[in-house]
């Protein structure tokens, strides 16, 4: 009788062990079914997201609804996750209008319906997840926007110097920081033809000249090395009051008699402290080259050129597409160099420049947008 209880004991224990184990088993299984669901709407929420960064910026470059859509689902196509969700219709674009001008202010991305099968859950039979519908809106206009970085291409020039143009920075004291080379002869046609990239810098970047640098500075390169000091060094993080910025390449620095010749966008830092760089939108930027090409006036071409502008109602200052050029201008005001004679002309038309600008759209909360007008839905 002992012997039957013990093995009916040990059977017993055998079966809570295999109880126990099949448990554990599916405690596990749909635990790790659930954190696989919650994966999946973790990336879903950031499809959304990304989406909507996506569809705004475009649409700031084109002021298009349909193609910026088109772009996002192209874009969405390419993953296994955006695919899928676009092939069950799960997706929609909603288009609001906040100020009621009839343009879109804010796109909103929602994903609704996606449903995950998972493998424990069809063995017990149960039913399966349901993901959450999640959303997110952006911003599509500039003013709601943040200026990440520029584009910059050569666009051509009326001017026989072989001018080097570069970029510099300012950190937070006012020092130069990070100069670039970006063209170092523009009369150099193996580099440089209408059109061709120089190279993206980062926002809050400006432009600076060598006039007729490449005989200043001789056989320069991109892997020279250049400095600009604005009397900041090592010792000193302030930069020095009215000081014009030297320029250094490849341990040469610009002298007394070049120095005239390095013009800065910021004004004050050129030896004559007047403007050798503006910027005129892509859209009104053959008017310019019109204007400048045949005026016959004496003194500076640009004052004349903005009266003019404002006579017929001409907004150089802002383009729908965010795209400028930059015109600059290669001789001092109070050049005394004798070199061929020539003068400041003010058509800053010396070398012109393409600049587009780059910009992340920022994202929408859902109350500060939900009242608005919707003019389409997709």
């Amino acid at each position: 009788m002992l012997n039957k209880n013990l093995k009916k004991a040990f059977i017993d224990q055998i079966m809570l062990g295999f109880f126990l184990i099949a448990t554990t088993t599916t405690f596990v299984a749909t635990v790790s079914d659930e954190l696989k669901v919650r994966n999946k709407f973790y990336n879903i929420n950031n499809l959304t997201v990304n989406t909507s960064k996506a569809l705004a910026s475009h649409y700031m470059q084109n002021n298009d609804m349909v193609s910026a859509e088109a772009n996002a689902n192209n874009l969405l196509n390419q993953t296994t996750l955006g695919k899928e969700i676009i092939d069950n219709n799960l997706i929609t674009y909603i288009w609001r209008d906040l100020d009621n001008d009839a343009q879109p202010d804010a796109v909103t991305v929602l994903v609704d319906g996606y449903k995950e099968n998972t493998f424990w859950y069809k063995l017990l039979g149960l039913n399966e997840f349901n993901v959450p519908s999640t959303e997110a809106s952006a911003y599509t206009t500039k003013d709601n926007s943040t200026l990440v970085s520029f584009t910059v291409r050569y666009l051509g020039s009326s001017a026989g110097y072989n001018n080097i143009v570069g970029s510099y920075e300012f950190d937070e004291n006012g020092c130069i920081i990070n100069p670039k080379l970006l063209i170092i002869n523009q009369n150099d046609s193996s580099k440089y033809q209408y059109g061709t990239e120089v190279g993206t810098i980062p926002e809050g970047s400006r432009f600076f000249m060598i006039s007729d640098g490449d005989r200043v500075f001789n056989d320069v390169n991109f892997q020279s090395e250049i400095e600009i000091s604005n009397g900041c060094s090592d010792d000193n993080d302030d930069p020095t009051d009215n000081e014009k910025p030297t320029v250094t390449i490849d341990g040469r620095t610009n002298d007394s008699n070049n120095r005239e010749q390095i013009f800065f966008q910021d004004a004050d830092f050129s030896i004559d402290n007047i403007d050798h760089m503006h910027e005129v939108a892509k859209t009104n930027f053959v008017d310019y080259l019109s204007y400048v090409g045949s005026y016959n006036g004496d003194g500076n071409a640009w004052e004349s050129w903005k009266d003019y502008a404002v006579q017929n109602n001409i907004d150089y200052n802002n383009d729908p597409n965010d795209e400028y050029y930059v015109g600059i201008e290669d001789l001092s005001l109070n050049r005394n160099d004798n070199r061929n004679g020539y003068n400041y002309d003010g058509d800053f038309d010396d070398i012109m420049l393409d600049t587009t600008k780059h910009r992340i759209p920022n994202i929408a909360k859902k109350t500060d947008i939900q009242d608005g007008l919707i003019i389409r839905e997709q």
